[in-house]
């Protein structure tokens, strides 16, 4: 079987910005290099060595944790000094710019991949086209049942597991569950939230793959308010939803209402027209490759090396 990930450095992502660089601006702009090391964890590091809140590090997206990666981020100029003398054994910082806005999510064109595959004995073909499921990395051990724990509203339980899930988060004392959840950055919660819908996303399309011819311009979005698809796919996700007592007025946390989960429309096919597919040695391949942005580079090997079905 196929291995990737062996060491860190098999993985390597570099992202690609789409921010306008400027002399001088608002806030600084730098290349946030990491080695084994997850966005949120790198970020909750910078904030507390720059004493500034975890929302005030922008980042465009989360990155691989078993990885080399570099990616923009941004935080407001006047931290620019302590950001000179940041240090951190498995985080590097290099300031590159200046602009009047920070970095948000979403603000990239996508990412470029190196990626080393071991133990294979075969030559996968090279395909152009790939169904654009989330990735492994989304999901994690306990992401998706924690997402599910808020939808229904269950945040005792969904602190029990934030407790068992390994993340460097301290919750806040005290008996107010909701009040302790909100000591949680929103970043975090909204990944859980949207774990959960991509698992449901994952599992209409992978039904809709098998199901129907291949339309390369196919988009579903994913469940959550404000949905506004075929009434075919919505009657799909009421049937998973009911299997976990939900329904979509779920996605609508009104205690929590800013990790809400919103219905955005994401393509069923992704096109990788750069993949390159070299021999490195004896049962060992490098792939490189172009994503853009919500595309999931583990998706692209599974399917390589798993999947028969070729576009």
């Amino acid at each position: 079987m196929y291995t990737i990930k062996t060491v860190p450095e098999d993985f390597v992502v570099e992202e690609l910005p789409i921010v306008e660089m400027k002399p001088q601006g608002k806030f600084v702009y730098f290349w946030l290099k990491k080695r084994d090391y997850t966005t949120l964890d790198a970020v909750q590091a910078i904030a507390r060595q720059l004493h500034v809140r975890v929302e005030g590090v922008g980042v465009a997206g989360n990155k691989d944790k078993r990885a080399v990666t570099k990616q923009l981020c941004s935080v407001s100029v006047r931290y620019e000094s302590a950001l000179q003398s940041f240090q951190h054994e498995r985080v590097q910082l290099e300031i590159v710019g200046y602009g009047d806005d920070p970095v948000v999510t979403g603000l990239l064109q996508g990412n470029h991949f190196s990626i080393i595959v071991r133990n294979t004995a075969v030559l996968p073909q090279k395909r152009e086209w790939f169904v654009n499921f989330f990735g492994e990395q989304r999901f994690s051990s306990l992401n998706v049942a924690i997402g599910k724990a808020l939808l229904q509203n269950d945040f005792k339980k969904a602190i029990e597991l934030l407790h068992q899930a390994k993340t460097r988060i301290v919750l806040s004392e005290g008996n107010d569950v909701v009040q302790m959840l909100r000591s949680v950055p929103k970043k975090l919660l909204k990944l859980f939230v949207h774990a959960y819908q991509s698992q449901l996303w994952n599992e209409i399309v992978q039904e809709l793959t098998k199901e129907q011819a291949t339309d390369l311009d196919l988009k579903v979005p994913l469940p959550g308010f404000g949905f506004d698809g075929p009434e075919e796919i919505r009657t799909r996700y009421e049937q998973l939803l009911e299997k976990d007592h939900l329904s979509f007025n779920a996605f609508v946390i009104r205690q929590l209402p800013d990790i809400s989960g919103e219905a955005q429309e994401r393509n069923v096919w992704v096109r990788v027209p750069d993949l390159t597919i070299s021999q490195k040695q004896d049962s060992t391949l490098l792939l490189t490759f172009t994503l853009p942005k919500g595309a999931y580079a583990t998706e692209v090997v599974r399917q390589l090396f798993e999947d028969k079905k070729i576009v």
